[in-house]
């Protein structure tokens, strides 16, 4: 009898690992669409096992050198996989989170092969697991070539959830004593840091479901309760608390978890309009809420339904995207683009859905409009972009 391992049917291969077979499948797929790639392509995924086996293989490449051989760097990827199999699961919960929340990743196999933000994490997985073997100097290791390579430097003590998703990467820093809960979203620049003041516990807690945006800086040990927003370019130095938006330098609360004025449920997008008033798609409070740039409330509209993307152009006409609504649902809710002004609130325009499989038709939920008036949907349900050309 022959000692090769046998493959598991793909069928069955989907069923009990769907992230590697939708994986393979991809990589096989860009095997014959890309020739050149091909090699590639099979020595990074096919002709292994497991994802484990292959995330393995492609870090150990990169992290690899003169110092510490690519062997040497795999097996200590393959040991950590084998003493800790909970590594393995938080890696597919990542490339899940990048997939499905990064709108320029169109694939599993793009992620695995391209994403360094991905790529650092894992690597940073490993550093942890060394670190918590009282393996420091490894781990320190670790950490020095990710910074290296990937321009993210992550303290090997630092203990992140699943569900990860780091946007572009280049500049992100976290602090020793930092924690970082599930399903967290983090763009380039971000600091998780201490003020300089404090020792031993000096770090922030980013909990469950936080956006922190590019450049973000959140110092000392604070907590950003979860589901909290931290805008971009913006300065934490208090604690934030649950389902809060915060911006500016130093950052401030604008608004709440709620349904009265001011207070939000699901805020899904925001734009300003040309008298520098704050627009918020308040989607689950089927509203738009208009605010200061000091976060104060000036007013509101119902009638653009349940918002999940907005656009305003140069004369301050709304483009509202509801993506969600259905009659069984949200009754009195038709799902669609309205047009109208931001101004006085009156609606002039709409937009139905385009026909798919499902009876209701699809919507996206990001939109643009270019100085034609042509608008574009990103429709997250069929991973596609939409054009509806001004006639």
């Amino acid at each position: 009898m022959s000692n090769e391992k046998k493959r598991l049917p793909q069928d069955r291969l989907a069923s009990c690992d769907p992230i590697w077979s939708a994986l393979r499948t991809q990589a096989e797929q860009l095997a014959v669409s890309e020739p050149e790639l091909s090699s590639f392509a099979h020595a990074t995924i096919l002709k292994h096992e497991r994802l484990e086996q292959a995330l393995s293989y492609h870090l150990a490449k990169k992290i690899g050198g003169e110092d510490l051989s690519p062997m040497q760097v795999r097996e200590i990827f393959e040991e950590a996989f084998a003493g800790d199999p909970t590594i393995g699961q938080a890696v597919r919960a990542d490339l899940s989170a990048v997939y499905e929340r990064d709108p320029a990743c169109h694939s599993y196999v793009q992620a695995f092969l391209f994403f360094k933000g991905f790529h650092a994490l894992q690597s940073h997985r490993i550093a942890h697991w060394l670190w918590k073997g009282k393996r420091t100097w490894m781990a320190y290791f670790f950490q020095n070539r990710v910074s290296d390579l990937f321009g993210v430097d992550i303290h090997p003590a630092a203990p992140f959830g699943r569900g990860i998703f780091m946007d572009h990467a280049t500049g992100i820093v976290v602090g020793e004593t930092a924690v970082v809960d599930d399903d967290v979203s983090m763009l380039h620049g971000v600091l998780l840091g201490g003020t300089g003041k404090e020792s031993e516990d000096r770090h922030p807690k980013v909990r469950r479901g936080v956006l922190l945006g590019a450049g973000a800086k959140v110092l000392g040990n604070i907590e950003v309760g979860e589901y909290s927003r931290v805008g971009s370019g913006s300065v934490v130095l208090k604690p934030v608390p649950p389902r809060t938006t915060v911006a500016g330098v130093p950052a401030r609360v604008i608004g709440k978890a709620g349904r009265g004025p001011g207070e939000f449920r699901t805020p899904h997008a925001l734009k300003f309009d040309s008298q520098g008033r704050l627009i918020v798609a308040d989607r689950h409070n089927h509203r738009i809420q208009i605010l200061t740039k000091d976060g104060r409330y000036i007013g509101e509209y119902t009638q653009f339904s349940r918002v999940s993307g907005i656009h305003i152009d140069k004369d301050d006409m709304i483009y509202a995207a509801d993506s969600e609504s259905a009659p069984d649902r949200h009754p009195g809710w038709l799902k669609g683009i309205r047009i109208g002004s931001a101004r006085d609130g009156k609606v002039t325009g709409f937009i139905p859905p385009h026909p798919t499989n499902s009876p209701e038709g699809a919507m996206g939920e990001g939109i643009a409009v270019d100085a034609a008036g042509n608008i574009f949907t990103a429709e997250a349900t069929v991973r596609g972009v939409f054009k509806y050309v001004k006639q």
